[in-house]
């Protein structure tokens, strides 16, 4: 049996010990902060970041601000769906943002927000289980670029690094959730329901979970009957009851804004299986695509888990409940992975949301372990966490400099405010960046639709009641994919005033697309490298006019 000790029991050690561990505190402390930094000025030195939906989100929150005030640029095209639903709090940060920055900066700072929020939300997770730990918080930087940064899943990417935040808040003293403690933990809860229903549903399992086995626990210790001895538990826990109760109240509202769930398909128990194997390499978390750029990431749990566990069968090392709470949220985690649908509620990826929380919880539960206080253990964990969170982030330096289409974009001339465009990318001239899993670019021309501030005819996620905004059914397609369809078949129902190009500019995805240019009389007006606007000609062709200088 694994032996389970107190909650914040403090062990004597020798002087020796303690000047080592001393020592590589402050070394760690410095390779945390440094990482950090780095982080940070690595987005800052980018022109723009090279996600796949970043540009959207960006477009999306100019389209939300515009129709809170009144105005009419987008109103032909978008409506408000709900206010404070799932998926908002990025938009309203992008406003917030954009009313000091230009749009490629304020991505760019809600980014380092996010790197800042995570980062320091382990390091406050670690102190919560060991307040001897803190040191082992760099073992998060090899995770904090991760797969959903690059797509540009931003609410989401908020929703971990929130969900690590409420989690600890809930866990230093969760029978102590009363009063002012109570009412922050529902404020951190609430902007927690405004990033992503998972990371919420995660925070709740957790919790509740945590809450229910202190409720056995005191129980067990209580006198009388089962049922008498479960209500005394209840009544002298009842103020995290209360407050989980009341989380559990509001939360209700994010399932106003779950729907489309008869479109979930799970998976066989072959498809099952082969999402194992996906987990054990990393898949649905590492950005990479090679199973050699991810090697490293595997072999830093392997580093950090494989002491601990032998100690463990040992009966050498103990486990506060709360190490071993999180270790059993995080097979939850991958159990989730394995055996959900990819698609529900009309959104991609529902499955592949689950790991990284269950990646997390277990570096949690493992660097707090009592073993990484020494210092031998710790410094090996603490160097490869540090060697390779400073060698991803130099590749995703190297690769990141070399695709800014974006801000290539968005130095070209507008058209005029009001006309409707759409996005066409040839993926065969355009390669994705070596590494990644995924190409970037197939949304990054919204970066031009908002600087035009025009119609987006082919925006995409506008189709499903969780978003803030919704597509007006008589402009858009029923599929946001299906208008670059119809515009590569070249016989489109939809003429629009203009085509963002994704490719290089002397290649065509398909003769399709070569014959609607040449029927509908489009012209190139500017380009780039890999990207150019093609707008129609008279009486369209005013719309096209010279960016100031």
């Amino acid at each position: 049996m694994i032996q389970t000790e107190p909650t914040r029991t403090l062990q004597t050690k020798p002087a020796a010990e303690w000047d080592s561990h001393s020592i590589s505190s402050r070394m760690s402390g410095a390779a945390f902060w440094s990482l950090l930094a780095a982080c940070l000025l690595f987005l800052i030195t980018l022109d723009s970041f090279p996600s796949q939906d970043g540009p959207v989100h960006s477009y999306y929150a100019d389209v939300l601000q515009d129709l809170l005030k009144g105005g009419h640029a987008y109103g032909r095209y978008f409506q408000i769906s709900h206010v404070l639903p799932p998926y908002a709090l990025t938009y309203y940060l992008l406003i917030a943002l954009g009313k000091a920055f230009p749009p490629l900066v304020a991505e760019r700072i809600l980014l380092g927000l996010y790197t800042l929020l995570i980062a320091l939300g382990f390091r406050f997770l670690l102190r919560v289980l060991n307040a001897n730990s803190a040191a082992m918080a760099v073992c998060i930087f090899p995770f904090i670029f991760n797969k959903f940064v690059y797509l540009g899943f931003y609410n989401f990417d908020l929703g971990v690094a929130l969900a690590l935040v409420v989690s600890a808040y809930w866990l230093r003293d969760a029978q102590d959730l009363s009063g002012w403690r109570r009412y922050r933990f529902l404020a951190l809860l609430c902007l927690l329901m405004m990033t992503h229903a998972i990371a919420l549903l995660v925070v709740l399992l957790l919790c509740g979970s945590h809450l229910v086995f202190s409720i056995i626990g005191a129980a067990r210790k209580l006198p009388g009957s089962s049922w008498r001895r479960l209500w005394l538990a209840v009544v002298k826990l009842r103020a995290p009851v209360v407050t989980m109760a009341l989380a559990c109240f509001i939360s209700l509202y994010v399932l106003l804004f779950v729907s489309d769930a008869r479109s979930a398909i799970f998976p066989t128990p072959r498809q099952a299986l082969a999402k194992l194997g996906k987990l054990i390499l990393l898949g649905p978390i590492s950005p990479f695509q090679y199973w050699y750029y991810a090697a490293p990431l595997g072999l830093l749990i392997l580093c950090a888990g494989l002491p601990v566990a032998f100690l463990s069968l040992r009966r050498r090392l103990h486990w506060s409940t709360e190490r071993l709470h999180l270790l059993g949220m995080a097979a939850l985690c991958g159990l989730l992975y394995v055996i959900s649908p990819e698609t529900f509620s009309g959104g991609w990826g529902f499955d592949q949301r689950f790991p990284i929380f269950g990646l997390i919880f277990l570096l949690a539960a493992l660097a707090s372990s009592p073993l990484f206080q020494r210092y031998r253990p710790g410094w090996v964990l603490v160097a490869a966490s540090v060697l390779i969170g400073a060698g991803t982030l130099l590749y995703q330096v190297n690769f990141c400099g070399r695709y800014q289409i974006a801000g290539d974009l968005y130095r070209m001339p507008p058209v005029t405010e009001g006309s409707a465009g759409a996005i066409v990318m040839d993926s065969t001239a355009l390669y994705q960046p070596t590494g990644l899993a995924f190409s970037p670019y197939r949304w990054v021309g919204a970066f031009y639709m908002l600087k035009s501030k025009t119609g987006f005819l082919n925006a995409p996620f506008l189709h499903t009641s969780i978003m803030p905004l919704l597509a007006r059914s008589n402009i858009h397609p029923a599929d946001p994919y299906g208008m670059e369809r119809i515009l590569l078949s070249g016989k489109p129902g939809v003429v629009p005033d203009f085509l963002v190009y994704i490719g290089e500019p002397g290649h065509r995805p398909q003769s399709g697309f070569f014959e609607l240019v040449k029927r509908y009389g489009y012209t190139q007006k500017c380009a780039s490298n890999v990207a150019s606007v093609f707008a129609r000609p008279a009486p369209l062709a005013r719309a096209f006019r010279a960016a100031p200088e």
